[in-house]
Parts: C-alpha cells; structure tokens; sequence
C-alpha cells in the first residue's frame, strides 16, 4: 500500500508544503510444514514455514517553496532501501477438491534499519497438479 501525507509551514517570509508518499512491498521464501491432525476433517491442513523476507520501501519526500517575489522551488528526495530479514507464518489450508485449495497465512517478520515489527495476513486460492 502507498501512503501519501502532507504539511504546510513555514520559514521566514517563505512558505513551504512537503508531501511524503511511501510504498512498502514484501516477498516471501521458504519451507512450510503442514499437517492433517483432525480425523474428521481429512482436508483441512494447519501448519508453520520459515521464511527468507525481502523487504522494499519506495519512497518520494517532495517539498514546495512559495518564494517572496512569486513563484516556486520544489525539492524531491527519493530512495529504495531493501532488506532481507527472517519471517515464520502460521497457514491452514482447505483443499476445495483434488486440485483446488484455499489458504490463509499469517507471517511475522521485521523490516527497516530499526527491525520494526510487522506482520502479514494473506489469503489465497491454490491449483495443485
């Protein structure tokens, strides 16, 4: 998700707006181990994976002067910091017939310079073949 937020201010005689707009985006690697533990349920699986966690932050830091005699400055920063930290996710999964299933994923993992923790909720349809 993209998140854009905005300030006005200003310094002197100068005003100035700033925008910042910021979009985080994850992918995921790694072994998930699943088990059938309920004798009535023999579709439904619930299990736990380790995960390698590629994190990116696309970020956009733009500023607006309002010079004194008329007219505008614009500053733009921009970076695309990554990281790869270590995740684990908890999934169940309920195989709809031989070759259609439905799973939902819960995955915990950190991201940033500071290692600020997150966590993921995913859902997904799956063709086994």
């Amino acid at each position: 998700p993209s998140h854009a937020q905005q300030a006005p201010g200003s310094q002197g005689a100068n005003a100035w707006t700033r925008t910042v707009d910021a979009k985080v985006t994850a992918w995921s690697l790694g072994p998930e181990y699943l088990v059938t533990p309920f004798q009535g349920l023999p579709r439904l699986s619930i299990g736990a994976g380790v995960h390698l966690v590629h994190w990116q932050v696309q970020s956009t830091d733009t500023t607006v002067f309002q010079l004194t005699g008329g007219g505008t400055s614009t500053m733009a920063l921009t970076s695309s910091p990554t990281w790869n930290r270590l995740g684990v996710s908890l999934l169940a999964d309920c195989r709809l017939t031989d070759h259609l299933a439905l799973e939902a994923r819960w995955l915990t993992s950190s991201y940033g310079w500071q290692g600020e923790r997150t966590q993921i909720a995913q859902a997904g349809l799956l063709w086994r073949f």
